[in-house]
């Protein structure tokens, strides 16, 4: 079966095209939970499908899609601000709490995604992407879908540093 590709080999040679790039994810997360605010980003992961998300589908486009409520967003953009504050933009502060809530976005409403298969303008995407972004105008998807909706998250944009993809 040599030259034929698995399910899986076009998966990974997909992937591996793709245009994004993460940034590096520190070795360790030197966070302590002591912080209230590190704590409340630690414990993201408990807030489920419930209270916190939402249900959306657009009636022009069909599009379906699962969001974290404003006033949720805000809580967490004020408890990113706060890491920010006392622990700075470096490894022990923003470059590893940002994983910590992609992974947590990730984990509850999902981020990879293959958009029209068997379309040649197929991509993928990550909709949890923007929690590793630095500062993004505001006619950034990562802005107008996350940190616009609500005033904190307009507030941690204009902390963050201007940074190039994969940062």
């Amino acid at each position: 079966m040599s030259g034929a590709q698995t399910g899986s080999g076009r998966f990974l040679k997909l992937l591996r095209n793709s245009a994004l790039i993460l940034p590096v994810r520190p070795f360790s997360n030197p966070l302590s939970p002591s912080m209230r605010s590190v704590k409340f980003l630690h414990e993201l992961r408990k807030y489920g499908p419930g209270s916190t998300i939402n249900f959306h589908e657009d009636p022009f486009t069909r599009d379906q899609f699962w969001y974290w409520e404003p006033e949720y967003l805000d809580e967490v953009f004020t408890a990113l601000i706060e890491v920010i504050e006392e622990r700075g933009m470096g490894d022990e502060g923003w470059k590893s709490i940002r994983w910590e809530v992609y992974d947590k976005y990730s984990g509850s409403l999902g981020a990879l995604e293959y958009s029209r298969p068997g379309d040649p303008e197929s991509h993928w995407s990550d909709g949890a992407y923007p929690w590793l972004e630095g500062k993004l105008d505001k006619d950034e998807y990562g802005f107008v879908e996350i940190r616009g909706k609500c005033s904190n998250g307009r507030k941690y944009n204009k902390m963050l540093p201007v940074i190039e993809q994969g940062e």
